[in-house]
């Protein structure tokens, strides 16, 4: 169990095939963003990524027992920089950790807590964490070159869109 209210994590989200053919697929759609990060353009209509992004949205959906819509998604490709934290204007923010290394102990996405104390949520390779998109959250920075390829996306409940 993850320790933020109305969090959710999945491991093991695709066969080891599937997540290596996404990091494939998703290298030549990477440009240098405004921020001086490695970003996508939204790949929620894109023919290689939107039946996994359903297929994460599907299971997150079972958990939280409603229907969720996705609003957007993007892979960002890091090694190492430290980014801001920052929230989203969603009801969810979702990240699939489609590469990271798993020796490192700073895996997953760190949260600023109420009390205003940080907390890491690890999440494993190949695994996802969906919380609240109002939680201010950020990126771990680590000092090794290592790449780190996630994949987020921006979700609301269905009835919202209605």
């Amino acid at each position: 169990m993850i320790p933020i209210s109305n969090g959710f994590q999945i491991t093991d989200v695709f066969p080891n095939k599937h997540r290596k053919q996404l990091i494939k697929n998703l290298k030549p759609l990477l440009t240098l963003g405004v921020d001086g990060e490695w970003v996508t353009d939204d790949l929620r209509f894109h023919e290689d990524f939107k039946s996994s992004c359903s297929h994460i949205v599907n299971r997150f959906e079972e958990m939280v027992g409603e229907k969720l819509f996705l609003m957007n998604a993007w892979v960002v490709y890091s090694k190492g920089e430290k980014f801001n934290y920052h929230t989203h204007p969603f009801d969810f923010a979702c990240v699939y950790y489609i590469k990271t290394n798993p020796l490192l102990q700073n895996n997953g996405t760190k949260f600023k807590l109420p009390n205003g104390k940080t907390q890491l949520v690890k999440t494993p390779q190949n695994g996802a964490l969906l919380f609240p998109g109002k939680m201010a959250h950020a990126t771990p920075s680590f000092f090794l070159p290592v790449t780190r390829y996630t994949l987020s996306m921006d979700l609301n409940y269905s009835w919202r869109m209605q």
